[in-house]
């Protein structure tokens, strides 16, 4: 894995394998920096960073307040939709303020890629492609992920599935 430094996103890591970069990232959390996982999808294996990468990053980052509070309404209405499915869902209560989402998950991760059609849920949309993942406890027994895509800051899917 060769490492390199970049101006906007730092000491990145690219794995072939993966066809990614890997990373840090401190963003704003409850009014606390946080670091979490940061990678770069980078889809046709061509291992290379292109300005698009850069323009994603720099829109979700400006706007990262607003979009955050947006992705908390989604993640209430995910958990709210999906309430009592088994008697795991059923032994949380539902989420009925931002706080009972930003209390109940934990931002682990952002993955930002350039292409949005290659994932099945978003053919024929194009965009700054991003998925935000969170542990959460309440998803189910096993996998505790949840992903949330956003295309242009807005978000698009809330799912327990891995979407990257």
């Amino acid at each position: 894995m060769e490492k390199q430094a970049h101006p906007l996103f730092g000491e990145l890591v690219y794995d072939e394998d993966c066809e990614k970069y890997e990373g840090k990232t401190t963003v704003k959390l409850q009014n606390r920096a946080a670091e979490i996982d940061f990678r770069i999808d980078c889809i046709f294996g061509m291992g290379v960073l292109e300005e698009t990468h850069c323009e994603t990053y720099n829109a979700l980052m400006k706007d990262w307040d607003n979009i955050l509070s947006d992705v908390y309404k989604s993640i209430i209405q995910y958990q709210n939709e999906r309430w009592g499915d088994n008697d795991h869902t059923a032994s949380f209560p539902k989420f009925k303020t931002l706080q009972d989402a930003i209390d109940n998950t934990s931002l682990f991760e952002i993955t930002i890629s350039i292409h949005p059609e290659e994932f099945g849920l978003f053919k024929g949309q194009e965009g700054r492609f991003v998925v935000l993942m969170f542990d959460a406890e309440w998803v189910g027994d096993d996998a505790r992920a949840l992903s949330v895509a956003l295309i242009n800051e807005k978000v698009m899917e809330v799912t327990s599935q891995e979407i990257i």
